[in-house]
């Protein structure tokens, strides 16, 4: 890795602030509090985005967290309303926080409602640290949209970045277009990856619910052998099985060798 950030989620200031500590021993150039996590299964715990209707408790972790690292520190929030917004990023700010990363939508807004432009330049107006957008960021064009209307400082990318991991690689340099065998070699890699991390059991299983992101949202959505390609993957059951390569799996599908594809 390059420069690496790990987030953070809890809901306690010594166990934040003791995880970032042996985190910045272990190499972390960034900690991130998260803020904006609008999951059920989070937010029941106190964490995510419910630390922003406990903001007591969130800048006792800041200032926790701040003084146990000599790194930067940043902090992601999603937004609520205006009032609100102001007085807690202010508070955010003199906290510690280093930067201030916003995502552009409430806790209870789906994706399909598009994100707040306006609210985070607002924020950004009267923040002195640095202030990031996040939200409906997936190719140049959303990017330059995002900058020009928040006037930030930088631009945060996650979901779009999920199957597609040339995706910053495009919005710097220019896109080109992704074939499925190309997309097939880079599943292959993070799976194996998971594998080693995670066991193979638990790699093959997360591996389903990461083909929607490569086969379906992605680049390679608009090929005519994408399904197929998912249901071969589906019939796969052991990691020595995932050792193919995209061009074995592309002549399976489609009959064609690899290399003439």
């Amino acid at each position: 890795e390059g420069i690496l950030c790990y987030q953070l989620s809890g809901t306690k200031a010594d166990e934040l602030a003791a995880a970032a500590s042996k985190l910045e021993a272990l190499g972390a150039d960034l900690i991130d509090i998260n803020c904006g996590c609008p999951k059920p299964k989070i937010r029941k715990k106190g964490a995510g985005s419910a630390l922003l209707e406990n903001p007591a408790n969130l800048l006792h972790m800041i200032r926790q967290v701040k003084s146990e690292i000599s790194i930067p520190l940043t902090v992601k929030i999603r937004i609520q309303d205006r009032e609100k917004d102001k007085q807690l990023t202010l508070a955010i700010q003199e906290a510690g926080a280093d930067a201030l990363i916003v995502h552009g939508r409430t806790y209870r807004d789906d994706y399909n409602k598009p994100c707040d432009y306006q609210a985070i330049a607002h924020i950004k107006s009267y923040l002195q640290i640095p202030v990031i957008a996040n939200g409906d960021i997936y190719d140049t064009a959303s990017l330059m949209k995002a900058y020009q209307e928040t006037g930030c400082d930088a631009l945060m990318i996650s979901r779009a970045g999920c199957g597609r991991p040339w995706l910053y690689q495009h919005l710097m340099f220019g896109e080109k277009k992704i074939l499925l065998s190309e997309c097939l070699d880079v599943f292959k890699q993070h799976v194996m990856a998971l594998s080693g991390l995670e066991g193979e059991f638990q790699g093959l299983i997360q591996s389903r619910s990461l083909m929607k992101y490569y086969f379906i949202a992605g680049e390679a959505s608009g090929d005519l052998h994408a399904s197929n390609c998912m249901r071969e993957i589906k019939a796969l059951d052991s990691k020595a099985e995932f050792a193919f390569t995209g061009g074995d799996l592309m002549e399976k599908v489609t009959g064609v060798k690899a290399g003439i594809h």
